[in-house]
């Protein structure tokens, strides 16, 4: 083992080994800012390269491009809130809030340095596990698998707001998005209606994009001319962040374990890890309620989960040649390639490859985080940038993501369609979050129960592990749901709420059309699934049977909420700050009160306290989040700072009209192509916002030049055939 070791870090001072991991590594970071290109895609790009290269060479150049992938995607859900990829969703709820405080270097540093920390953490792991890797994950089965899925199921209730009722109905929805597509027990086509297209399911792409994306574009068109941040804190700030993160070590240590544990699990994905650590995070806190308004343990959690996941993922691959993601199977190509066979051969007489493997995720990740620390002031700066420039860029990004993940145009219309539904969620005081994780665990926990079921029949239900399990699960849902409601009770009896049934403005009409709508959902979803057989109606039946009875009782809890508020406010005399009472009409739109322009994506309900030491809150149930002063002043940003303040609320209509503008970006890259399509977008977005025709032009060749070297000369990735036109446009 001592050789083997020793012989592993002679080929990591290897030349030709260091260029190919500094190359693996800019490539990882700029291709990671790309939304929808996750890591998959790369690899399968890269290897290729690999036909001529030694294994040390190959798994240099592949492993230090996956294992920096996640760190610059972790930059854009807290600049921007849109994460670039899946896996890095659960940066948004806290890190975007924070951006929006002007802390966007403070969450980028604890992001980075989480990253950092978790990856190493995952690698000394992996290290300490190789003697026992094989029985470790062959004794991991199908029922121990759907105990876990369950497990993290149930942090539903952490991560749902004020509202654990609005939590499980969201999730339920999810779930049941994830079950279109074709049955695997029976070969049926659940709620496909005929479509070619969802034969294979909706894209994870196009749902986290759609849930987290398309709400900001509208929002960044509502903004103008004023940037996501006005005062950003750009000195200091990403001290303040490592600081954070080291003022934090048991935070830390357990979410990268949990981002390494779960990924090590086959099957799970990518994605799972990230927000297991994230409601874990908020399930020991002492304030959970604080969670998705902006507090930094939210950014530390799920930053050091997702960089952890590499090493945790090479472990059944290494072991016994079991991917242990969609990037992990590529990987098994490269294994081919270069002629080794995974398994008992890599812990015997390819240790020394294992060893290279865990240098390699060690350096890239360090060598990336001190790249990106030293480029994270400039990245931050973009907070400040006027938001009608940032939105058809960001729109191309996206829409191009979308499609390019699976080559097909369905997935735009997932995506919009998604997107107008978290919008109105939003709105209304809902958040998203439980959406993603319903759709993330709700397939993986159909299939591991039907396997376990054909496999076991009922003899995996009294395995000691899978009871645990369990047992954990409901501990875990009871402890959530009674601790809120015990900082509900203090919180009224200390005056920081009116009534013990939630601030008024979180009762709209709005909101009761939501939880109606879910409701009719579910009952359809029952009706369509009637005559299946039982292994293809079974999860879509309990699934829509629940969402019918929760969201009936939310319709009740949401009416009871108005009449309760009608009684204590006469008409006329609205509290000052109240905001809108429930039913008004704003905008245009029957939506009740529209949240401030700092709600957090997915965040609770728009009254929600922000967690800073100074507690500042809104007086009397206010319009929106008091955003606090921040200490100090920004230098060196951007000539374009816009002077004045934006409104304290977005209008509604013009949300509406940034989403008219992401619907005809679709439809031109439908019609015309890519190239075309977004190249007459971009200019026709930046005329109407009288930018001047010089800068517009200028604006609509540069993204048509980046599109066309980026995806169709470098990345040469698959486009979907548009209307009109050769495919590469």
């Amino acid at each position: 083992m001592v050789d083997a070791f020793l012989n592993s870090v002679g080929h990591v001072a290897n030349g030709s080994v260091l260029l190919l991991m500094m190359v693996g590594i800019v490539i990882g970071l700029l291709t990671g800012l790309l939304p929808g290109l996750g890591g998959v895609v790369v690899l399968v790009l890269l290897l290729p390269f690999t036909l001529t290269m030694s294994p040390f060479e190959a798994f240099a150049l592949l492993l230090s491009t996956y294992a920096v992938f996640s760190i610059t995607g972790d930059m854009t859900s807290i600049l921007i809130g849109i994460p670039a990829h899946p896996e890095c969703a659960a940066l948004v709820p806290d890190g975007y809030p924070m951006t929006k405080r002007g802390e966007a270097a403070r969450a980028l540093g604890a992001t980075i340095f989480s990253a950092m920390v978790g990856a190493l953490i995952g690698a000394v792991m992996l290290f300490l596990l190789i003697p026992v890797l094989r029985p470790l994950v062959v004794d991991i089965g199908s029922p121990e698998l759907f105990a876990i899925v369950l497990l993290g199921l149930a942090m539903v209730g952490s991560l749902s707001g004020k509202s654990v009722l609005k939590g499980i109905v969201a999730a339920c929805f999810g779930m049941l998005l994830a079950s279109v597509g074709t049955n695997a027990q029976t070969g049926i086509v659940r709620y496909g209606f005929g479509s070619l297209s969802l034969l294979d399911g909706l894209s994870l792409v196009a749902i986290a994009l759609g849930l987290f994306a398309v709400p900001e574009i509208m929002e960044l068109h509502a903004r103008g001319r004023h940037g996501v941040s006005e005062r950003p804190q750009l000195s200091g700030g990403v001290l303040t962040g490592v600081k954070d993160v080291l003022a934090r070590p048991g935070l830390l240590v357990r979410g990268s374990l949990i981002g390494a544990v779960m990924s090590m699990l086959p099957g799970l994905g990518s994605a799972v890890g990230q927000w297991v650590a994230y409601g874990q995070a908020a399930q020991i806190s002492k304030h959970p309620e604080r969670f998705g308004t902006g507090v930094i343990e939210g950014v530390i959690a799920p930053a050091s989960a997702n960089n952890s996941k590499e090493a945790g993922s090479l472990v059944p691959t290494i072991a016994v040649g079991v991917p242990g993601s969609a990037a992990m199977a590529i990987l098994l190509g490269a294994f081919v390639v270069v002629g080794i066979n995974p398994g008992p051969s890599m812990l015997g007489t390819h240790l020394n490859i294992t060893y290279f493997m865990i240098w390699m995720l060690v350096l890239a990740n360090v060598i990336g985080a001190a790249l990106s620390f030293v480029f994270l002031k400039s990245m931050a700066r973009i907070s400040v940038v006027p938001a009608m420039t940032l939105m058809p860029i960001v729109s191309a990004l996206v829409i191009i993501g979308s499609a390019v993940s699976a080559a097909r145009w369905s997935d735009v219309v997932t995506l919009i369609v998604t997107g107008v539904v978290a919008w109105l969620m939003r709105r209304a005081g809902w958040s998203v979050v439980p959406v993603i994780l319903g759709f993330v665990l709700g397939g993986n926990a159909e299939s591991f129960l039907w396997i376990s079921v054909g496999t076991y029949k009922t003899s995996w239900l009294h395995s000691p592990v899978v009871d645990v399990l369990f047992a954990l699960t409901i501990v875990l849902a009871v402890g959530t749901a009674w601790r809120k409601s015990r900082s509900r009770r203090r919180a009224v009896a200390s005056g920081t709420v009116a009534e013990a049934d939630g601030p008024s403005r979180a009762w709209t009409w709005g909101s009761l059309g939501l939880a109606a709508g879910f409701t009719v959902l579910g009952a359809v979803a029952l009706t369509l699934a009637w005559h299946w057989p039982l292994e293809a109606r079974a999860f879509p039946t309990a699934i829509g049977g629940l969402l019918v009875v929760l969201g009936l009782l939310e319709i009740g809890v949401e009416v009871r909420a108005m009449t309760r508020h009608r009684r204590a406010t006469p008409v006329g005399d609205s509290p000052a700050g109240a905001g809108v009472s429930p039913g008004a009409d704003v905008g245009g739109v029957g939506v009740g009160a529209v949240p401030d322009a700092a709600a957090p994506v997915g965040g609770p309900a728009p009254d929600s306290l922000v967690p800073e030491p100074s507690g500042t809150r809104v007086p009397g149930g206010g319009a929106g989040l008091a955003e606090p002063a921040v200490a100090g002043t920004a230098t060196g940003v951007l000539d374009a700072a816009p002077a004045a303040e934006p409104p304290a609320e977005l209008p509604v209509n013009r949300s509406l009209a940034g989403l008219g503008w992401f619907v005809v970006a679709a439809a031109l890259s439908y019609g015309f192509g890519f190239l075309i399509g977004m190249i007459v977008f971009v200019f026709g977005y930046m005329m109407s916002t009288r930018r001047g025709l010089i800068r517009s032009a200028l604006m609509a060749a540069a993204v048509g030049v980046a599109f066309y070297v980026l995806f169709v000369l470098v990345l040469n990735v698959a486009m979907p055939i548009p209307l009109i036109g050769p495919s590469f446009i």
